[in-house]
């Protein structure tokens, strides 16, 4: 709190919207913030009970898809139709570079958020850890994060262009994911630490990005409504992928522990990785960690796409340099 207190800038020239209390609300666009709201919690109800509380095809899961999908199309429409009052402006949507930034913010904090979901849950399972000695298996991660993202930061500032840094980024998670794919009971500390600390570097290069490449290639006006749509991004990739990754897992995990004979699936399932180990017979031990950690390898090739598919977005976006924005700044001052 100190360091930001500190640090804090007050904006120049801000503009304080006129006009009544009631038109400041319609400018808020509730309603079709409402609309998209119930199209996500529908969708994640969906991902949460599909193949795990009731089948893909029953009439629940179905009718939740159904009213995601119509919800979603609705949103989609009024924004269309709201042009300038949209919630996220189309010239924030139709900027090539601003909107490639909120697909690549999206797939960023989608593939992070499933590392910090999984890997815990593959030192717990798997090599048998506490909840407080994953937590310092998981240091490389936090470490590689911290030392990327204070880099970054610098980096851009010095050379001048992001784009670089988001292509590097998204390399080292690609490779990092891909490595993580290949784990194995048996696979030691050396590579553990390793590889998770060369994703985490990755993502601690990526992630500010798409925060400097809006402000670099859009006008002044543009900017705050471009800010908040990548954070909205990232917390919705977020909660989109995580309800994914668990959902494919969880269905991986099933299938693999309907073949193994003499043990509860739902109380294996259900009673997550903690005390794994405990409450499977020993003669059944190996095979059911096996499964446990092909669910979760498997699993992480979702992130491999995910990561491939930001890097294809920041491979199309516009090289620009943030210091010639800077200067076009102070020359309209």
């Amino acid at each position: 709190m100190a360091t930001i207190i500190i640090l804090f800038k007050n904006p120049e020239n801000q503009r304080i919207p006129e006009g009544s209390l009631i038109a400041k609300l319609q400018r808020l666009n509730i309603v079709n913030l409402l609309i998209f709201t119930g199209s996500i919690v529908c969708f994640l109800l969906a991902l949460q009970w599909g193949g795990t509380t009731y089948s893909w095809n029953s009439g629940r899961v179905i009718a939740l898809l159904v009213a995601a999908g119509v919800s979603f199309a609705f949103f989609l429409a009024i924004e269309v139709l709201r042009k300038g009052r949209a919630t996220i402006p189309s010239s924030v949507i139709l900027n090539r570079t601003a909107g490639l930034c909120l697909v690549y913010a999206f797939c960023t904090s989608s593939a992070f958020a499933v590392m910090d979901y999984l890997l815990p849950i593959w030192f717990q399972a798997i090599k048998g850890a506490s909840a407080a000695q994953s937590g310092l298996m998981l240091l490389p991660s936090v470490i590689g994060l911290s030392v990327a993202a204070i880099s970054s930061g610098f980096i851009v500032s010095f050379v001048g262009y992001y784009t670089p840094l988001m292509l590097l980024g998204s390399t080292m998670m690609a490779i990092g994911f891909g490595f993580l794919t290949t784990f194995t009971p048996t696979t030691g500390r050396a590579a553990w630490i390793g590889w998770q600390a060369m994703f985490s570097f990755g993502i601690g290069l990526a992630f500010p990005q798409p925060w400097s490449a809006p402000q670099t290639v859009l006008a002044a006006e543009d900017i705050p409504a471009a800010m908040a749509a990548v954070g909205f991004a990232i917390s919705i990739g977020a909660a989109l992928f995580i309800s994914i990754s668990q959902n494919i897992f969880t269905n991986l995990l099933r299938n693999g522990l309907s073949d193994v004979p003499g043990i509860e699936v739902n109380e294996i399932v259900n009673q997550g990785a903690t005390n794994l180990l405990q409450t499977v017979p020993i003669s059944e031990r190996e095979q059911v960690v096996h499964i446990y950690n092909s669910a979760i390898t498997t699993t992480f090739w979702a992130c491999v796409a995910v990561v491939c598919l930001g890097m294809l977005a920041a491979l199309s976006m516009e090289w620009k340099s943030v210091k010639d924005a800077k200067r076009d700044a102070k020359s309209e001052k």
